[in-house]
């Protein structure tokens, strides 16, 4: 028989995703930390297994930046990347489209 302190703790586990499980459930405006707890960015869309950060962020430089969903670790009101987010700044993409209008 299950502990009640296991029943109680069980809705915790939903939080945790796979990665594509978990960009299901992103959607635009959402913020995106890194493990760390650190502003990455705002999400603007996904689209081909990426998160497309918002151009507009105060970190993003006038540019949008891209990350792939790989990442995710969670997604529960933000979404909490598996790495540090200075890390996912060093590695992120620019978004080579021209003018860098991630919808062209």
């Amino acid at each position: 028989m299950a502990s009640a302190a296991a029943i109680l703790l069980a809705p915790a586990a939903f939080a945790q995703t796979t990665p594509v499980a978990g960009a299901a459930r992103v959607t635009a405006h959402m913020e995106v930390v890194g493990a760390d707890g650190a502003h990455v960015g705002t999400v603007d869309t996904v689209e081909d297994g990426t998160i497309v950060l918002a151009g507009t962020d105060r970190d993003a430089g006038g540019r949008p930046h891209v990350i792939p969903i790989a990442w995710i670790g969670t997604v529960d009101g933000k979404v909490l990347l598996t790495k540090p987010a200075a890390e996912a700044k060093a590695q992120w993409d620019r978004v080579g489209r021209p003018g860098g209008d991630p919808k062209r």
